[in-house]
């Protein structure tokens, strides 16, 4: 993963924390860390104050940081 630091004008590369390779996950394995890619990019969002955005049965759903949910 490339990190990129603009305040200090610094540049990284940092590996992930994967424990396994996602190829050789087992099904149960990966649906379990799919959604714990969803719940840290849903924390990552609501911290920088931005919402979760999606689609869920054909409508496009926006969850709020203040808990509001908005469905289009």
């Amino acid at each position: 993963m490339l990190v990129v630091d603009i305040e200090h004008d610094q540049i990284s590369i940092r590996r992930g924390a994967m424990e396994k390779d996602i190829l050789d996950m087992t099904p149960e394995e990966r649906e379990a860390y799919y959604a714990q890619c969803a719940l840290k990019t849903r924390e990552q969002l609501f911290m920088v104050n931005m919402p979760v955005v999606y689609r869920q049965d054909g409508h496009t759903v926006v969850e709020k940081t203040d808990g509001s949910v908005i469905i289009y």
